[in-house]
């Protein structure tokens, strides 16, 4: 009986995943004929209007707003207002995209030291982690206690 539990247990569980993995193909493969920064600059009179939020690594200001660095691609963004670039961080752009091939900025967003807290949350984890393996001993049965508690 304990036998067949765990027999439809790991079939379903590997159904699950097949599925779970075709709904990532399709959804990958879906996502192809969207809208990406190459498919931008190559044809933008096809996506005019389009609205859409952009996250990016900010390169310069010029006259007409500042350039975004998006996914390793230099992107002009129209901007109206005066802009302090990001300290240590990305800017968040949501804009329309123009038959130029450029974006007019709707709002900006910057997201300051934003590499330093993934700095921070990395050393916490390390922590954590060191603190976990202090009190737990890994065995090929699983883990066990390092030593007894001593209120126990």
């Amino acid at each position: 009986m304990i036998k067949t539990r765990r027999n439809n247990w790991t079939f379903l569980t590997g159904i699950s995943l097949l599925i779970l993995l075709i709904l990532i193909i399709h959804s990958n493969m879906s996502a192809h004929s969207q809208l990406t920064t190459n498919n931008f600059q190559k044809n933008p009179e096809a996506y005019q209007g389009i609205t859409k939020q952009i996250m990016g690594k900010y390169v310069k200001t010029t006259n007409y707003g500042f350039i975004l660095n998006y996914n390793g691609q230099q992107m002009p963004i129209l901007y109206d207002y005066a802009h302090n670039p990001p300290k240590y961080g990305e800017i968040l752009v949501y804009g329309t995209f123009q038959n130029d091939g450029t974006i007019q900025a709707l709002e900006v967003h910057n997201y300051d030291y934003n590499y330093i807290i993934y700095l921070i949350s990395f050393i916490a984890f390390l922590f954590i982690v060191q603190l976990f393996f202090k009190e737990w001993k890994l065995t090929k049965k699983g883990f066990i206690p390092r030593r007894e508690s001593k209120n126990a």
